[in-house]
């Protein structure tokens, strides 16, 4: 496994990285639902934040 492999993107919550075991793994498909106004757009937008942070490309 290569660093960047076991890199991981904060989200931007301390809480869910600690659940996640880190944060959202480098190079994956992730889904986020929810029902209407509970934050979904937010938390995409910190994913992006985590992933321009950490010096990684958003593609």
């Amino acid at each position: 496994m290569t660093t960047e492999e076991a890199s991981v993107i904060t989200t931007g919550s301390t809480e869910i990285d600690r659940r996640l075991g880190g944060g959202i793994p480098y190079n994956t498909v992730m889904l986020i639902e929810g029902q209407d106004a509970s934050g979904k757009s937010t938390f995409a937008q910190q994913l992006l934040w985590g992933t321009l942070n950490s010096g990684h490309k958003a593609t």
